[in-house]
C-alpha cells in the first residue's frame, strides 16, 4: 500500500464517531501490517488514551474491546503521554 492510500485510510479511520470501532479498526491495520506508520500508532494511542483518561472506561474493559491486553492498554495510554508531552515540549 502506497503512502497516499494509508494516509486515505487513516483519515477515513479518524473520522469514525464511535472510539471503540475506531480503535478496533486501527487494532486490525495492526494485525494485517504487524506495524503502523507514525501517524496511524498516534491516532491508536490517542483513541485508547481518550477511552480510558477522558471516558473513565477501565483497561479490562477497553482490553476486552479492541483485543488487546490490559498491559498493552497501559503500555500505550504511556506512550501516548509521552509522544503528548514531547509535542508540546517541540512547539
Amino acid at each position: 500500500m502506497d503512502g497516499k492510500k494509508r494516509e486515505a485510510g487513516v483519515e477515513g479511520i479518524a473520522a469514525i464517531p464511535d472510539l471503540v470501532e475506531r480503535a478496533c479498526r486501527m487494532r486490525n491495520i495492526t494485525r494485517d501490517r504487524n506495524t503502523l506508520t507514525s501517524a496511524e500508532a498516534r491516532t491508536y494511542w490517542s483513541v485508547i488514551a481518550t477511552l480510558h483518561g477522558k471516558y473513565r472506561l477501565p483497561a479490562k474493559w477497553i482490553a476486552a474491546q479492541v483485543g488487546i491486553s490490559r498491559g498493552r492498554v497501559w503500555q500505550i495510554v504511556g506512550l501516548h503521554a509521552l509522544a503528548t508531552k514531547s509535542d508540546e515540549v517541540s512547539a
